[in-house]
């Protein structure tokens, strides 16, 4: 006798069904694959409580940050942050280069009404319209003061060499460079 599952032609054992379909009945409840959707796979692991127009917040794994983190494919080993793996599902693959960016802010929403794609420096303008990023010694891996820098700035100007303010300043002698000949600021 065949598995009762409609398109299976293993031999039952177990209830009218092969060993395969019971065992997806007996785990999951259903005799489908639970790896055939991408989709099915994704939003299992989305409490989608908050309604439509709230945040939807991802449940499986985090990364060190706060954003979800997926596994597209095992073979080929495809893993994407669960805000990107969103978008993917919804609107489609995803141009290189291009972000998916939050209006919400909170990195463990995956809800696409809260997605929008963007480059890079749409992403930064994002970022510095809302207030998030931090510049000079507000940057949480700032070394020097505002006052050091002028500091630095003024000697250097005077003759003072790389290696003593680099030694001065405990920093890399490129990050002096750069920031005596306004580069950018050294964190």
């Amino acid at each position: 006798m065949k598995c009762k599952v409609e398109g299976c032609e293993r031999d039952k054992k177990h209830v009218g069904m092969c060993g395969m379909h019971y065992q997806r009945l007996k785990n999951h409840g259903t005799t489908d694959n639970p790896r055939s959707s991408l989709a099915v796979r994704f939003w299992s692991k989305v409490d989608k409580s908050a309604g439509p127009d709230d945040c939807w917040l991802w449940c499986g794994g985090r990364l060190v940050g706060g954003y979800g983190s997926f596994m597209i494919s095992k073979r080929p080993h495809v893993k994407t942050t669960a805000h990107r793996a969103a978008m993917i599902i919804t609107a489609g693959p995803i141009n290189a280069g291009l972000y998916v960016c939050h209006r919400c802010d909170n990195r463990a929403c995956v809800n696409p009404a809260h997605l929008f794609l963007g480059t890079p420096t749409d992403n930064m303008r994002d970022a510095a319209l809302k207030g998030r990023t931090r510049r000079g010694s507000a940057h949480p891996f700032s070394k020097l003061t505002e006052k050091q820098v002028d500091e630095m700035k003024r000697l250097r100007s005077g003759g003072s060499l790389l290696r003593v303010l680099s030694k001065r300043f405990g920093v890399a002698e490129s990050a002096v460079s750069r920031i005596c000949n306004g580069v950018r600021r050294a964190s």
